[in-house]
């Protein structure tokens, strides 16, 4: 019963998702929705992982955990380049703090003696 929860969706109401029983066939209007998903389960939900844990296994956890702090940039920068949000000055500062981290962190450590 649970299942069908799709029925009782209001298809004439604007925004909501309304999941027919057709087939996704090239022709369709769920093709290129179809193509979409299918995107998303390769690339970001198992490509970025299937890359992230090469380069962990090539460079080590502790240098990695370093550049998880990339994510937000890299976020920021699409959202600017994509979605054309507005550069404001805490993107830049955010940016300066987070490349100086890294470069303070990913420095060799003098050899004491």
């Amino acid at each position: 019963m649970l299942a069908d929860w799709y029925r009782y969706i209001d298809p004439n109401v604007s925004g909501v998702f309304y999941a027919k029983e057709t087939p996704v066939t090239m022709g369709s209007d769920y093709f290129y929705p179809a193509l979409g998903v299918a995107y998303l389960v390769i690339f970001p939900s198992w490509l970025s992982y299937v890359f992230w844990n090469k380069g962990v296994a090539m460079i080590g956890t502790t240098r990695s955990e370093i550049f998880t702090h990339l994510i937000p940039v890299s976020g920021g920068l699409l959202s600017i380049v994509l979605l054309d949000e507005k550069i404001h000055l805490y993107h830049v500062i955010s940016l300066v703090m987070i490349i100086f981290g890294i470069v303070c962190c990913s420095g060799k450590n003098k050899a004491r003696a």
